[in-house]
């Protein structure tokens, strides 16, 4: 009976121990889980400063421009009409409107990065694989992807965090590789320390 109650005691002290080890690792995921979140929300934050910077020189560029453009047009206005105004005012107008034709395609890159339409028209597959192009035509680091759509299962709010995290991956990479002197503008793949490449 001895025997057999310090076997059922050893028993429960090992289960109890492997409990604790298990809630150990429990606490130290959920630290790691804690880490990550607080570390993509400052992400997201820095990107939001970012694009909210750049919309507002944008548009202050613009807006400013059209204020002074019109302002100028107004004061030839009330100048008596006559052929040497009108050349003046149309370069006015004509340079007005190139100050508004650059605007669409920076608005429309805007808009891209807040949320690129193709996440939602065609999918993770594809917005990876067109984020990996649009990241090697900016920084010169190739980027590959090679994906299949039946790797991927995810609901939209899964693709959305997986799509932010590699843009997270990415701004890393830009943000501390030397890109002109690393392989991947050789056209090298570069090899990790587990031996893998990249």
């Amino acid at each position: 009976m001895r025997e057999y109650s310090a076997g059922l005691v050893s028993k429960l002290e090992k289960k109890n121990l492997e409990l604790q080890q298990s809630e150990e690792q429990i606490n130290k995921s959920r630290e790691q889980l804690r880490a990550l979140a607080a570390r993509l929300q400052a992400a997201r934050e820095e990107e939001r400063i970012r694009i909210s910077r750049e919309i507002h020189d944008d548009l202050g560029e613009l807006l400013t421009g059209l204020k002074n453009g019109l302002a100028w047009i107004r004061d030839r206005l009330e100048e008596p009409p006559s052929a040497q105004n009108r050349a003046p005012l149309r370069e006015k107008i004509a340079a007005m409107g190139l100050l508004l034709i650059a605007r669409p395609i920076a608005c429309a890159k805007l808009c891209t990065e807040l949320r690129p339409s193709i996440l939602d028209d065609l999918g993770l597959v594809a917005a990876i694989e067109w984020q990996a192009r649009e990241f090697q035509k900016r920084t010169n680091i190739r980027c590959e992807a090679s994906l299949e759509e039946k790797q991927i299962i995810a609901t939209p709010d899964q693709a959305t965090a997986l799509f932010r995290i590699l843009q997270e991956i990415l701004t890393n990479v830009a943000r501390h590789s030397q890109a002109p002197k690393s392989a991947f503008t050789q056209g090298r793949r570069p090899k990790f320390a587990n031996g893998s490449q990249g």
